[in-house]
C-alpha cells in the first residue's frame, strides 16, 4: 500500500532508516553530502545503504557546498535529485552540465520566500519549505511544487493535506541508538497515519 502523498525523508545516515522508509512507500530519500555536516554520508556508506533499496529515488543534500564541490561529489554518488538552499546555486546548476533534477530548500523566515517560490517554481522539481521554529507557514500558492517540511504532526496531517495542498511532505531521519537499533516512534507515527489512518482522496 502506498502513502497518501509524496514523502521525502532527509538526513538519512543509516540503513535502518533507509530500509524502513523504502518499505513504507517513501519516494525520496535524502543524504547530506556536505563533508563538514554532522550527518555527512561518505561515498562508501552511501553505496552500502542504497544497495539494499528499491523503488526509491535518492537526493543529494547540500547546505554549504559550492558548485565546484557539488560537481565533484556527484562523481562518487548516483542520485536523481540535488537539493540546495540557495537560488543562486539553482541558477548555476541549471547553467551547468549536470543532468539531475533540482530541489530548492527555503526557510519560511526568509522575508522574500513567497517571491522566491514564484520565481523558481518553473525552474525546479520541488521547493522544500522549512522553518527554524517548526511552524506551519501561511501560504496560498496553488500550483507551486511545494514539499512541506515544517509543522508536521500526526494530529494536523488532515489540515495540511486538505487545506494547504502541498505536493508532499518532508521528514527527517535520526541516528541509530546503536548499530541496527532504531527508535522510529515519531517517523513511524506520521508514515503510518499517511498509510492507514486518513483518507484524503
Amino acid at each position: 500500500m502506498g502513502l497518501k502523498t509524496l514523502v521525502k525523508v532527509g538526513d538519512v545516515t543509516n540503513l535502518s532508516d533507509a530500509r524502513y522508509c523504502a518499505g513504507m512507500g517513501v519516494e525520496l530519500i535524502g543524504f547530506n553530502l556536505d563533508k563538514t555536516n554532522e550527518n555527512y554520508v561518505t561515498p562508501e556508506n552511501f553505496k552500502a545503504i542504497t544497495g539494499w533499496l528499491e523503488g526509491v529515488q535518492f537526493v543529494a543534500e547540500f547546505n554549504t557546498s559550492t558548485i565546484e564541490e557539488i560537481k565533484s561529489s556527484l562523481l562518487e554518488y548516483t542520485v536523481a535529485y540535488i537539493q540546495v538552499n540557495s537560488p543562486q546555486l539553482i541558477d548555476e546548476l541549471i547553467n551547468s552540465s549536470i543532468q539531475v533534477k533540482l530541489i530548492l530548500k527555503l526557510s519560511t523566515e526568509n522575508p522574500h520566500f513567497t517571491q522566491t517560490i514564484e520565481a523558481y517554481s518553473d525552474k525546479v522539481s520541488y521547493i522544500l519549505l522549512e522553518s527554524e521554529n517548526d511552524s506551519l507557514p501561511n501560504i496560498n500558492l496553488p500550483g507551486a511544487p511545494i514539499i512541506l517540511g515544517t509543522g508536521i504532526k500526526t494530529e494536523n496531517l488532515e489540515h495540511i493535506l486538505t487545506t494547504l495542498h502541498p505536493l508532499g511532505i518532508a521528514l527527517k531521519g535520526s541516528p541509530e541508538i546503536r548499530p541496527g537499533y532504531k527508535d522510529f516512534d515519531e517517523l513511524a507515527d506520521i508514515l503510518e497515519a499517511l498509510e492507514t489512518d486518513y483518507d484524503y482522496e
